[in-house]
């Protein structure tokens, strides 16, 4: 799965005075106006579609690439308008009735979808088994595969645990939506579901469909800024290795299987981390980074460390609320020789950064065609770790209408990496590591953790210790995950 985008407007994700953009969501420019290009129905895909597409061919049969929420509705439901509102959506939204034909790297876009709202009533149940049935259907859609050649590339199903309690599973290819889509969808539904009827979203229309973004920017693949772009990353990139290839056959599939650790740190942590960022005039995510790549030395013993990070590739203003999949990748290559201070690493990883994302016009699957061209889509160019920081453009309203809505977490998932660090800002700090169940065990992921959370805390006491007198807590050296791509 293509790692959610954060790209949030917040004290504890945006920049280094407590607001604005986060690290890895540029502000929207105009570099040129996305414009509305015509109703044609066929499309090119975007790099970043082709490469899913193509991943999805070779793990035909699996879950890998959906995306999930589980949630939590309380209060009197009206199933009828809930089922009004979503189709809206895919009404509203040409990528929710976007199909992917098998013979060719084209997406088509349906004049209409139905999407259906299934129920399973799980009323019987007591009480004390609830929890374990909606575990179990969960993960089950969630690793049910879609068919890329049929729309919507979204499902629902409703279920019942009694007259005022209700969870709703919404799955969704990731080749169509991407995290910041999904706070766009959830916004819009409980917009809707608010209103009387159920099927009309009281907030305006975005002004152009994904497609429109995918012909703006097929147009700019060869341009100057491009070619600057291309040029700067061969420089960046030299002597990069690639990261571990992947089986071959029937294996990629079960290579992608996942989990999940969560973990909520106290109040203190996020104080102690916007405290040295604007101390050090730099975003709290370079803090976050800073203290990702610390601890993936000490686990591997290496200074050239790369990883990556998605940010929001919505460049133009037309873009912020359209649905599809925007979201691109940065290489982040950190050095971490010399014996910095955990300032002074802060503060380089802040202008490498910054560096990356100047320079992010080219497309992360184009970067691989261009520096790495023996590169397959089973394969993991440059990095197999990525630090994904996202906030609250992916907040889920609380309230529909009468229901109250909360976020039920599902551990088990499926991984592209094999490990994910995600930094939520959910109105408070949320750690969560997404893992390959290969790489990782469920002790090491939760020492990995542990130890992020111990490293981070003790160089925002002393900023200026030396990142080499950093050290994790005390492991069993059979739990150690290994280290990055680099």
């Amino acid at each position: 799965m293509t790692p959610e985008p954060g790209s949030a407007t917040t004290a504890l994700l945006g920049d280094s005075d407590g607001g604005g953009q986060s690290t890895v969501a540029p502000p929207p420019s105009r570099p040129a106006p996305v414009v509305r290009e015509s109703d044609a129905q066929a499309f090119a895909m975007s790099p970043m579609q082709k490469r899913i597409w193509l991943t999805q061919r070779l793990a035909a049969g699996s879950g890998h690439c959906i995306v999930q929420r589980v949630l939590r509705l309380r209060g009197p439901l009206d199933v009828a308008r809930l089922a009004r509102s979503l189709n809206a959506l895919v009404c509203r939204h040409e990528s929710l009735r976007t199909a992917f034909p098998a013979h060719g790297e084209t997406q088509v876009v349906q004049r209409t979808a139905v999407l259906e709202l299934p129920t399973t009533d799980l009323a019987g149940l007591g009480p004390d088994e609830h929890d374990a049935a909606v575990r179990r259907l969960a993960l089950a859609e969630a690793r049910r595969p879609f068919d890329l050649a049929h729309a919507p590339l979204l499902r629902t199903r409703l279920i019942r645990l009694g007259d005022d309690e209700h969870v709703l599973l919404f799955a969704v290819h990731n080749i169509v939506c991407d995290g910041w889509s999904l706070g766009i969808l959830f916004r819009e539904l409980a917009a809707a579901y608010g209103t009387r009827s159920g099927d009309a979203i009281p907030v305006p229309a975005p002004p152009i469909q994904y497609a429109d973004y995918t012909e703006w920017r097929r147009r700019r693949r060869d341009d100057d800024a491009t070619a600057r772009s291309i040029a700067y990353w061969r420089t960046r990139l030299a002597g990069v290795p690639r990261a571990p290839r992947r089986p071959d056959g029937p294996a990629l599939a079960a290579d992608f299987d996942g989990a999940r650790r969560i973990d909520y740190p106290d109040a203190s942590l996020a104080d102690a981390v916007t405290t040295l960022s604007r101390r050090a005039h730099v975003t709290p995510f370079a803090v976050f980074l800073a203290a990702f790549l610390v601890l993936l030395r000490l686990r591997s013993g290496r200074e050239d460390l790369v990883v990556g990070t998605p940010f929001a590739g919505r460049e133009s203003l037309e873009t912020q609320s359209v649905v599809g999949l925007f979201v691109d990748m940065l290489v982040i290559r950190g050095d971490l020789a010399g014996r910095p201070s955990f300032v002074e690493l802060v503060r380089r990883m802040h202008a490498t950064v910054t560096e990356a994302i100047d320079h992010r016009d080219v497309p992360f699957a184009r970067l691989v065609e261009e520096l790495d061209p023996g590169n397959g889509p089973d394969d993991l160019p440059f990095f197999d770790t990525v630090i994904n920081c996202t906030g609250d453009r992916q907040r889920i309203p609380a309230r529909w209408g009468d229901l109250v809505v909360e976020i039920v977490d599902v551990d088990a998932c499926t991984s592209t990496f094999a490990l994910t660090l995600f930094v939520r800002d959910e109105g408070r700090l949320k750690l969560e590591l997404v893992h390959q169940t290969a790489a990782l065990t469920p002790e090491a992921a939760t020492a990995f953790l542990d130890d992020y959370q111990h490293v981070l805390r003790t160089a925002c006491a002393d900023p200026q210790r030396s990142i080499d007198d950093l050290a994790p807590l005390a492991r069993e050296p059979g739990d150690a995950p290994r280290g990055p791509a680099a």
